[in-house]
């Protein structure tokens, strides 16, 4: 019986050599991690945009038999310690795959050239003796401008703490460990954590192998190992269930992130939506220390506000909802269930409440299980009492929906015709001066928005709502002026928030950080002035002198609507309330004379003109 070794085809071949390929960047690392390999001690790397030489003062290729060993086999494994990188001598594959190259070492050259002449290499001898490795070449595709600008920021931060000094077109593009200043070292590697980073980039002895996006990891910064870390065939990311070097540094980073947030909770009180995701993940799965994760606010209801476990594991009723939808925040404001963003769901990576409530518990039950208790040993009764409270039965609502029976989600635009007096008065208060409303938004943005017709209607859900172009409807329920001019500011800034939207915002009303902008710069506009007379029954007069502003203000025009609205009632005959009997004709006429003197008897009766 006769033994045969597998072939590999050589289309097989050219595929492993083409597809492994990335980037023209991560082609270029390849090399420089095969010349430390090789025991280079400096590198230098030319390119201008077509061809391209690269030059290191490694050990290179002793003789023609470890050029086709080493150089034209692919696969053959390193033996143990004598490569700090490579492992099977497939990278320099990546480089062929965009370039047809000359590599000079020693007396012998080798030509590739896969694009036109396949898998097969040209060798020569006694050629003119080159130290170290020289490999030279001409990309299949020239780069353009912008892909040769970046080309140099890109490489430079795949090695910027390469273990020797690499130039590129004649400049020094790596740096020295010492740079940097780093949180923590360990024999394993140094951290660097730097929150303001977006990314935690990964170096394995000083060549980047991946970023690492600060949501997942819960912080941002820098690694770079001391020892090897197992990574991928492709290099570009870590194995991180089965090396050690990482656990190890993985751990030293959860231990001082814990170790500085139980020094000061205030830092994790202004938790961003990033942190906020990666910390419940963690406070999951132990990551995170339980006793300092139970007291951050990593619970967002549905209204925007954020609230520790420690509130949360007492509820007895909880549902989960979208944010800026009108129907949850309808049940959470009337407390039919406390409802928290559906955010809450995706951040501690679970499908439902009931789902989150269990794990919440088992993170709960292993705490106190565990030996860490013993450093809050003052507290054990509280935990005790959070996992009784985790544990009692208590009624999810996964879907908002199941509310629709208990409250009415519909709008309706009222007829004017079954409107009391009153309320026609208040409309007609409103209409008169609404347009006034629109202009000093007008004047704040570029949103010209237009003229909308202002109705009554009646929702159970919301307190006013627009289609965005032609109407605005309030909620007849705020068509009341017991408060006087605070039930008009009231209206007032009603008008101007559903002016803000744009769109139809029946069902959801969504807010980002320009509406929040806008609103609160025109609702806060207090710069308007005007001259003012107050006239008594005695005909005493008195006159308030105030410069001129083309714009109005809220409190303006809600005074403006008050006064209208008083105008109207004494017409009608309509006895005024009495909150608004200080503004009525009749009431001027009482006003005590030791009160005369003062600036304005609004003002000293707590009423703000201005």
């Amino acid at each position: 019986m006769n033994k045969h070794e597998f072939k590999i085809d050589k289309n097989i071949l050219y595929s492993i050599i083409a597809k492994q390929a990335g980037t023209l960047e991560k082609s270029f690392l390849e090399l420089v991690t095969n010349s430390i390999d090789a025991k280079a001690t400096r590198i230098m790397i030319t390119l201008d945009g077509k061809n391209f030489s690269f030059k290191d003062d490694g050990l290179g290729f002793e003789s023609e038999e470890t050029v086709h060993k080493f150089f034209g086999t692919f696969g053959t494994p390193h033996q143990e310690n004598d490569a700090t990188y490579g492992k099977f001598r497939m990278g320099r594959g990546q480089i062929m795959a965009f370039s047809k190259n000359k590599w000079q070492s020693n007396t012998f050259s080798m030509n590739v050239d896969i694009k036109n002449k396949g898998t097969n290499y040209d060798f020569k001898s006694n050629e003119p003796f080159v130290q170290g490795c020289l490999i030279s070449g001409e990309l299949y595709d020239e780069l353009e401008d912008y892909e040769f600008a970046g080309f140099e920021n890109i490489l430079s931060e795949y090695v910027k703490f390469s273990q020797i000094p690499i130039y590129y077109n004649g400049s020094l593009i790596s740096d020295s460990i010492s740079s940097t200043q780093w949180d923590i070292e360990t024999e394993d590697g140094y951290i660097k954590v730097d929150n303001n980073k977006r990314d935690l980039t990964v170096y394995n002895l000083g060549v980047k192998v991946v970023d690492y996006r600060r949501w997942d990891m819960g912080f941002g910064g820098i690694i770079v190992s001391k020892k090897p870390l197992e990574v991928n065939f492709a290099r570009n990311d870590i194995l991180k269930k089965s090396c050690n070097v990482w656990k190890s540094l993985y751990k030293e980073i959860n231990d001082y992130l814990t170790e500085r947030s139980k020094e000061s909770l205030l830092e994790f009180k202004t938790l961003d939506d990033s942190k906020r995701a990666s910390l419940s993940a963690k406070l999951i799965t132990g990551e995170f220390d339980y006793a300092i994760g139970r007291k951050l606010k990593l619970f967002k209801d549905v209204k925007g506000i954020c609230h520790p476990l420690t509130k949360i594991s007492k509820l007895d009723t909880i549902a989960i909802g979208e944010r800026f939808d009108r129907l949850a925040e309808k049940v959470h404001d009337e407390e039919r269930a406390f409802v928290l963003d559906m955010e809450v769901l995706e951040n501690f990576r679970v499908n439902s409440l009931e789902e989150l409530y269990s794990m919440l518990k088992d993170s709960c039950r292993k705490y106190k299980a565990s030996d860490a208790i013993e450093v809050y040993s003052k507290e054990w009764g509280i935990f005790d009492k959070e996992l009784t409270n985790l544990s009692k039965d208590k009624l999810f609502i996964d879907d908002i929906t199941s509310f629709n029976t208990e409250i009415n989600i519909d709008y309706e635009i009222l007829s004017e015709d079954v409107l009391t007096i009153k309320e026609i008065l208040m409309l007609k208060s409103i209409r008169k001066h609404e347009g006034k409303i629109r202009k000093i938004l007008n004047s704040y943005s570029s949103l010209d928005s237009t003229i909308r017709k202002i109705h009554v209607g009646k929702s159970e859900v919301a307190e006013a709502w627009t289609d965005g172009e032609t109407y605005i409807a309030i909620d007849r329920g705020y068509l009341v002026a017991s408060f006087g001019t605070a039930s008009f500011m009231k209206i007032c800034n009603l008008l101007l928030h559903e002016y803000i939207h744009l769109g139809n915002d029946e069902k959801t009303h969504v807010h980002n950080a320009d509406f929040f902008e806008l609103f609160h710069a025109v609702s806060q506009h207090h710069l308007t002035r005007y001259k003012s007379r107050i006239s008594y029954h005695d005909d005493e007069e008195c006159y308030h002198y105030y410069s001129k502003d083309d714009r109005d203000s809220l409190s303006h025009i809600a005074l403006a609507m008050t006064r209208t609205y008083i105008n109207l009632l004494e017409k009608n005959g309509i006895r005024v309330p009495k909150s608004l009997q200080v503004l009525s004709s009749e009431a001027l006429g009482v006003i005590p004379k030791n009160e005369r003197d003062k600036d304005s008897y609004v003002v000293a009766h707590g009423i703000q003109v201005l």
